[in-house]
Protein backbone atom coordinates (compact mmCIF):
# COMPACT_ATOMS: atom_id res chain seq x y z
CA UNK A 1 0.00 0.00 0.00
CA UNK A 2 1.31 3.25 -0.89
CA UNK A 3 1.74 5.74 2.55
CA UNK A 4 2.68 9.21 3.06
CA UNK A 5 5.68 9.22 2.19
CA UNK A 6 5.45 7.48 -0.92
CA UNK A 7 2.68 10.11 -2.20
CA UNK A 8 4.38 13.27 -1.16
CA UNK A 9 6.22 13.81 -4.33
CA UNK A 10 3.03 13.76 -5.93
CA UNK A 11 0.88 15.84 -3.14
CA UNK A 12 3.44 18.52 -3.52
CA UNK A 13 3.23 18.97 -7.18
CA UNK A 14 -0.65 18.25 -7.23
CA UNK A 15 -1.70 20.53 -3.92
CA UNK A 16 1.34 22.95 -3.88
CA UNK A 17 -0.16 24.00 2.17
CA UNK A 18 -0.69 27.33 3.72
CA UNK A 19 1.47 30.29 2.98
CA UNK A 20 0.82 33.51 5.34
CA UNK A 21 -0.61 36.16 2.60
CA UNK A 22 -0.57 39.56 3.02
CA UNK A 23 -4.05 40.84 4.25
CA UNK A 24 -6.15 42.51 1.50
CA UNK A 25 -7.75 44.77 3.52
CA UNK A 26 -11.11 46.79 2.46
CA UNK A 27 -11.90 50.34 4.10
CA UNK A 28 -14.95 49.96 5.47
CA UNK A 29 -14.90 53.91 6.77
CA UNK A 30 -12.53 56.36 6.88
CA UNK A 31 -13.74 59.85 7.87
CA UNK A 32 -12.95 62.38 10.47
CA UNK A 33 -9.55 60.85 11.90
CA UNK A 34 -11.64 57.32 12.25
CA UNK A 35 -10.78 54.42 10.08
CA UNK A 36 -11.96 50.91 10.03
CA UNK A 37 -10.63 48.14 7.83
CA UNK A 38 -12.02 44.71 7.00
CA UNK A 39 -10.00 41.76 5.52
CA UNK A 40 -10.67 37.96 5.70
CA UNK A 41 -10.13 34.21 3.85
CA UNK A 42 -11.67 30.95 3.15
CA UNK A 43 -9.49 28.05 3.73
CA UNK A 44 -10.21 24.85 1.95
CA UNK A 45 -7.91 22.74 4.35
CA UNK A 46 -7.69 18.76 4.16
CA UNK A 47 -5.28 16.47 6.00
CA UNK A 48 -3.94 13.38 4.53
CA UNK A 49 -2.18 10.71 6.84
CA UNK A 50 -2.42 7.26 8.31
CA UNK A 51 -3.04 8.88 11.76
CA UNK A 52 -6.61 8.62 11.95
CA UNK A 53 -7.40 11.17 14.62
CA UNK A 54 -5.09 13.99 12.46
CA UNK A 55 -6.61 13.26 8.64
CA UNK A 56 -9.55 14.36 7.49
CA UNK A 57 -11.54 18.24 6.36
CA UNK A 58 -10.72 21.61 8.27
CA UNK A 59 -12.25 23.84 6.31
CA UNK A 60 -12.00 27.58 8.19
CA UNK A 61 -13.41 30.99 7.44
CA UNK A 62 -11.62 33.74 9.19
CA UNK A 63 -12.51 37.32 9.74
CA UNK A 64 -10.20 40.32 10.73
CA UNK A 65 -11.10 43.69 11.80
CA UNK A 66 -8.66 46.31 12.29
CA UNK A 67 -9.85 50.23 13.58
CA UNK A 68 -7.76 53.38 14.29
CA UNK A 69 -8.72 56.27 15.61
CA UNK A 70 -6.78 59.73 15.77
CA UNK A 71 -6.49 61.64 19.26
CA UNK A 72 -4.12 64.04 18.17
CA UNK A 73 -0.75 64.74 16.14
CA UNK A 74 1.52 62.07 18.65
CA UNK A 75 -1.63 59.90 19.70
CA UNK A 76 -4.16 57.57 18.14
CA UNK A 77 -6.19 54.61 19.35
CA UNK A 78 -6.38 51.06 17.68
CA UNK A 79 -8.48 47.71 18.12
CA UNK A 80 -8.24 44.26 16.50
CA UNK A 81 -10.65 41.64 16.54
CA UNK A 82 -9.68 38.60 14.70
CA UNK A 83 -12.06 35.05 14.83
CA UNK A 84 -11.75 31.23 12.96
CA UNK A 85 -15.35 30.07 12.19
CA UNK A 86 -15.04 25.78 11.67
CA UNK A 87 -16.98 24.79 8.23
CA UNK A 88 -16.30 20.90 9.03
CA UNK A 89 -18.98 19.91 11.06
CA UNK A 90 -23.15 19.35 10.68
CA UNK A 91 -24.54 22.24 11.36
CA UNK A 92 -26.48 20.54 14.25
CA UNK A 93 -23.69 19.93 15.69
CA UNK A 94 -21.69 22.78 18.77
CA UNK A 95 -19.56 24.39 16.68
CA UNK A 96 -15.80 25.32 17.61
CA UNK A 97 -15.29 28.70 16.56
CA UNK A 98 -12.72 30.47 18.53
CA UNK A 99 -10.86 34.07 18.94
CA UNK A 100 -7.50 34.37 17.59
CA UNK A 101 -7.09 38.59 18.39
CA UNK A 102 -9.25 40.63 20.19
CA UNK A 103 -7.43 43.82 21.42
CA UNK A 104 -7.72 47.37 22.25
CA UNK A 105 -3.99 49.95 22.70
CA UNK A 106 -2.50 52.90 22.13
CA UNK A 107 0.23 54.20 20.12
CA UNK A 108 2.29 57.31 21.21
CA UNK A 109 4.55 57.71 18.21
CA UNK A 110 7.90 57.30 19.02
CA UNK A 111 7.23 56.90 22.66
CA UNK A 112 5.69 53.32 21.89
CA UNK A 113 2.40 51.71 22.13
CA UNK A 114 0.76 49.90 24.71
CA UNK A 115 -2.47 47.46 24.36
CA UNK A 116 -4.36 44.52 26.44
CA UNK A 117 -6.55 41.84 25.65
CA UNK A 118 -6.15 38.74 23.64
CA UNK A 119 -2.53 39.22 21.73
CA UNK A 120 0.78 38.05 20.72
CA UNK A 121 2.71 36.90 23.72
CA UNK A 122 5.98 38.43 24.59
CA UNK A 123 7.95 35.48 23.53
CA UNK A 124 6.70 35.06 20.28
CA UNK A 125 8.60 38.06 18.98
CA UNK A 126 11.27 35.96 18.70
CA UNK A 127 9.71 32.92 17.56
CA UNK A 128 7.60 34.31 15.09
CA UNK A 129 10.88 34.10 13.37
CA UNK A 130 10.86 30.63 12.79
CA UNK A 131 7.18 30.07 12.69
CA UNK A 132 6.55 30.77 8.55
CA UNK A 133 4.40 27.13 7.92
CA UNK A 134 0.89 27.79 8.62
CA UNK A 135 0.32 24.61 10.15
CA UNK A 136 3.14 23.12 11.75
CA UNK A 137 5.26 26.31 12.54
CA UNK A 138 7.03 27.11 15.97
CA UNK A 139 6.05 23.23 16.49
CA UNK A 140 7.87 23.39 20.10
CA UNK A 141 5.33 26.34 21.42
CA UNK A 142 1.90 25.68 22.15
CA UNK A 143 -1.36 28.81 21.57
CA UNK A 144 -2.48 29.80 25.07
CA UNK A 145 0.77 28.15 26.80
CA UNK A 146 1.69 31.21 29.46
CA UNK A 147 3.15 33.64 27.45
CA UNK A 148 4.46 31.92 24.30
CA UNK A 149 2.28 32.08 21.20
CA UNK A 150 -0.99 33.74 21.55
CA UNK A 151 -2.96 34.03 25.09
CA UNK A 152 -5.16 36.21 26.72
CA UNK A 153 -5.37 38.58 29.43
CA UNK A 154 -2.04 40.38 28.60
CA UNK A 155 -1.19 43.96 29.12
CA UNK A 156 1.92 44.95 26.44
CA UNK A 157 4.21 47.60 25.86
CA UNK A 158 6.39 47.86 22.74
CA UNK A 159 8.53 50.42 21.97
CA UNK A 160 10.14 50.51 17.93
CA UNK A 161 13.59 52.44 17.82
CA UNK A 162 14.49 52.54 21.45
CA UNK A 163 12.64 56.17 21.47
CA UNK A 164 14.42 57.12 18.15
CA UNK A 165 17.74 56.69 19.64
CA UNK A 166 19.13 53.29 18.24
CA UNK A 167 17.18 52.52 14.79
CA UNK A 168 15.95 48.67 14.11
CA UNK A 169 16.16 48.01 18.21
CA UNK A 170 12.88 46.87 19.69
CA UNK A 171 12.29 46.48 23.39
CA UNK A 172 8.72 44.81 24.76
CA UNK A 173 7.31 44.09 27.99
CA UNK A 174 4.43 42.23 28.91
CA UNK A 175 2.35 41.77 31.94
CA UNK A 176 -0.40 38.43 32.05
CA UNK A 177 -3.29 38.22 34.76
CA UNK A 178 -4.07 34.68 36.74
CA UNK A 179 -6.27 32.34 34.93
CA UNK A 180 -8.13 29.48 36.45
CA UNK A 181 -11.64 28.74 36.46
CA UNK A 182 -13.23 26.36 33.69
CA UNK A 183 -9.97 26.34 31.78
CA UNK A 184 -7.80 23.16 31.26
CA UNK A 185 -5.41 22.78 33.28
CA UNK A 186 -3.08 23.12 30.34
CA UNK A 187 -4.74 26.08 29.52
CA UNK A 188 -4.34 27.32 32.67
CA UNK A 189 -1.80 30.26 34.24
CA UNK A 190 -0.69 32.50 37.12
CA UNK A 191 -0.01 36.11 36.99
CA UNK A 192 3.07 36.16 35.03
CA UNK A 193 5.88 38.38 32.79
CA UNK A 194 8.15 38.89 30.39
CA UNK A 195 10.82 40.76 28.73
CA UNK A 196 12.24 41.31 25.06
CA UNK A 197 15.03 42.45 22.97
CA UNK A 198 15.09 42.81 19.23
CA UNK A 199 17.79 44.42 16.86
CA UNK A 200 17.46 44.57 13.30
CA UNK A 201 21.35 45.33 12.12
CA UNK A 202 20.71 47.96 9.53
CA UNK A 203 21.39 47.55 5.51
CA UNK A 204 22.49 43.97 6.28
CA UNK A 205 18.55 41.81 6.49
CA UNK A 206 20.15 40.46 9.58
CA UNK A 207 18.13 40.66 12.97
CA UNK A 208 18.81 38.90 16.39
CA UNK A 209 16.96 39.10 19.89
CA UNK A 210 15.91 37.12 23.19
CA UNK A 211 13.17 37.31 24.63
CA UNK A 212 12.48 36.06 28.68
CA UNK A 213 9.32 34.87 30.52
CA UNK A 214 8.11 34.01 34.11
CA UNK A 215 4.87 33.24 35.60
CA UNK A 216 3.87 31.30 38.49
CA UNK A 217 1.48 27.87 38.37
CA UNK A 218 -2.09 26.96 39.23
CA UNK A 219 -3.29 24.69 41.74
CA UNK A 220 -4.26 22.18 39.27
CA UNK A 221 -1.28 22.51 37.28
CA UNK A 222 0.36 21.50 40.43
CA UNK A 223 -1.72 18.44 40.46
CA UNK A 224 -0.73 17.25 36.91
CA UNK A 225 1.24 14.08 37.00
CA UNK A 226 4.43 15.52 35.09
CA UNK A 227 5.87 18.96 35.99
CA UNK A 228 6.85 20.19 38.92
CA UNK A 229 7.63 23.60 40.90
CA UNK A 230 5.76 26.59 41.51
CA UNK A 231 6.91 28.48 38.61
CA UNK A 232 7.44 28.23 34.99
CA UNK A 233 10.45 30.14 33.52
CA UNK A 234 12.14 29.93 29.55
CA UNK A 235 14.10 31.71 27.66
CA UNK A 236 15.00 31.92 24.13
CA UNK A 237 17.11 33.47 21.18
CA UNK A 238 17.20 33.46 17.68
CA UNK A 239 18.35 35.37 14.45
CA UNK A 240 17.25 35.35 10.71
CA UNK A 241 18.35 36.52 7.36
CA UNK A 242 15.54 38.15 5.21
CA UNK A 243 17.26 39.02 2.13
CA UNK A 244 15.08 39.19 -0.18
CA UNK A 245 13.96 36.39 -2.18
CA UNK A 246 15.26 34.49 0.32
CA UNK A 247 14.87 33.63 3.92
CA UNK A 248 16.20 31.52 7.06
CA UNK A 249 16.01 31.69 10.37
CA UNK A 250 17.04 29.68 14.02
CA UNK A 251 16.04 29.49 17.68
CA UNK A 252 17.21 28.19 20.87
CA UNK A 253 15.53 28.01 23.91
CA UNK A 254 15.27 26.31 27.42
CA UNK A 255 12.22 26.10 29.74
CA UNK A 256 10.77 24.79 32.76
CA UNK A 257 7.38 23.71 33.06
CA UNK A 258 6.14 25.35 29.95
CA UNK A 259 6.52 22.60 27.05
CA UNK A 260 3.49 20.41 27.26
CA UNK A 261 3.26 16.56 27.61
CA UNK A 262 0.65 14.49 26.39
CA UNK A 263 0.36 10.77 26.05
CA UNK A 264 -3.02 9.29 25.20
CA UNK A 265 -1.48 5.73 25.06
CA UNK A 266 0.15 6.55 29.05
CA UNK A 267 -2.73 8.44 30.22
CA UNK A 268 -0.63 10.88 31.67
CA UNK A 269 -0.42 14.85 30.64
CA UNK A 270 1.45 17.78 32.30
CA UNK A 271 4.82 20.07 31.55
CA UNK A 272 7.91 19.04 30.88
CA UNK A 273 10.21 19.91 34.26
CA UNK A 274 12.80 21.16 31.32
CA UNK A 275 12.69 21.27 28.08
CA UNK A 276 15.43 22.17 25.42
CA UNK A 277 14.17 23.24 21.47
CA UNK A 278 15.94 23.94 18.42
CA UNK A 279 14.10 25.04 15.12
CA UNK A 280 15.61 26.16 11.78
CA UNK A 281 13.70 27.12 8.74
CA UNK A 282 14.30 28.15 4.82
CA UNK A 283 12.28 29.78 2.39
CA UNK A 284 13.23 30.52 -1.04
CA UNK A 285 10.26 32.65 -3.57
CA UNK A 286 11.03 31.34 -7.12
CA UNK A 287 11.15 33.38 -10.62
CA UNK A 288 8.53 31.21 -11.11
CA UNK A 289 6.03 32.80 -7.92
CA UNK A 290 6.67 29.08 -6.07
CA UNK A 291 7.21 29.97 -2.61
CA UNK A 292 9.53 26.59 -1.15
CA UNK A 293 10.63 26.43 2.75
CA UNK A 294 11.89 23.96 4.61
CA UNK A 295 13.00 23.45 8.54
CA UNK A 296 13.36 21.42 11.36
CA UNK A 297 11.97 20.85 14.71
CA UNK A 298 13.06 19.25 17.36
CA UNK A 299 12.08 19.90 20.96
CA UNK A 300 13.30 17.12 24.23
CA UNK A 301 12.00 17.01 27.14
CA UNK A 302 13.91 16.50 30.59
CA UNK A 303 13.45 14.96 34.14
CA UNK A 304 9.90 13.37 33.20
CA UNK A 305 8.39 11.78 36.19
CA UNK A 306 8.62 7.99 35.83
CA UNK A 307 10.03 8.47 32.32
CA UNK A 308 12.94 10.21 32.20
CA UNK A 309 14.45 12.16 28.98
CA UNK A 310 12.15 11.93 25.99
CA UNK A 311 11.34 13.42 22.73
CA UNK A 312 8.63 15.48 22.54
CA UNK A 313 8.54 16.43 18.73
CA UNK A 314 11.11 15.97 16.19
CA UNK A 315 10.07 16.17 12.29
CA UNK A 316 11.63 17.98 9.16
CA UNK A 317 8.80 19.95 7.31
CA UNK A 318 8.22 20.83 3.85
CA UNK A 319 6.12 23.36 2.19
CA UNK A 320 5.23 24.50 -1.15
CA UNK A 321 2.90 27.47 -2.31
CA UNK A 322 1.53 29.07 -5.67
CA UNK A 323 -0.55 32.08 -6.18
CA UNK A 324 -2.60 32.34 -9.24
CA UNK A 325 -3.29 35.99 -8.21
CA UNK A 326 -3.13 38.27 -5.24
CA UNK A 327 -6.49 36.87 -3.96
CA UNK A 328 -6.18 33.36 -4.94
CA UNK A 329 -3.18 30.65 -4.09
CA UNK A 330 -2.91 26.55 -3.40
CA UNK A 331 -0.82 25.18 -0.80
CA UNK A 332 0.93 21.99 0.66
CA UNK A 333 2.69 21.37 4.18
CA UNK A 334 4.11 18.07 4.99
CA UNK A 335 5.59 17.05 8.08
CA UNK A 336 7.70 14.08 8.22
CA UNK A 337 8.37 12.83 11.73
CA UNK A 338 11.51 11.38 13.18
CA UNK A 339 10.08 9.96 16.14
CA UNK A 340 10.59 6.51 16.41
CA UNK A 341 8.21 3.91 16.95
CA UNK A 342 9.24 2.70 20.77
CA UNK A 343 9.77 6.43 21.78
CA UNK A 344 9.33 6.41 25.32
CA UNK A 345 5.71 8.72 25.49
CA UNK A 346 4.49 6.36 22.80
CA UNK A 347 3.59 9.94 20.95
CA UNK A 348 1.91 9.32 17.64
CA UNK A 349 4.96 9.57 14.16
CA UNK A 350 2.58 8.92 11.63
CA UNK A 351 3.63 11.63 8.63
CA UNK A 352 1.13 14.12 7.38
CA UNK A 353 0.29 16.47 4.53
CA UNK A 354 -2.12 19.09 4.19
CA UNK A 355 -3.70 20.55 1.29
CA UNK A 356 -5.03 24.00 0.77
CA UNK A 357 -6.58 26.15 -1.31
CA UNK A 358 -7.18 30.19 -0.11
CA UNK A 359 -9.28 32.66 -1.59
CA UNK A 360 -8.26 36.23 0.44
CA UNK A 361 -10.91 38.86 0.40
Amino acid sequence: MMTIKNTFGVMLFAGLSVVQMNAHAVPVYDQGGNRLHLDGRVLGRHFFSQNKAMSGDAVIARINLWAETDINDQMYGYSRFEHDFRANQAESEPGEDYTRYAYVGLSAREYGYFDYGRNDSIFYDVVRWTDIFPVWGAGSFAIDNFLSRRSSGSFSYHNRDFFSLVKGLEAGVQFQGKKEGNSPALKQHGNGYGLSLTYKIPETGVSVGGSYIRSSRTDAQKKLALGSGDNMEAWVAGANLDYAPFYAAVLYSESRNLSQVRSSTLNISGFANKAKSFEAVASWNTPLGITASAGYIQSRGEHLESIGNSWLDKAWVFFAAYPFNDNFRITTEYKMSLLKDDNALRLANQDAVAVTMIYVF
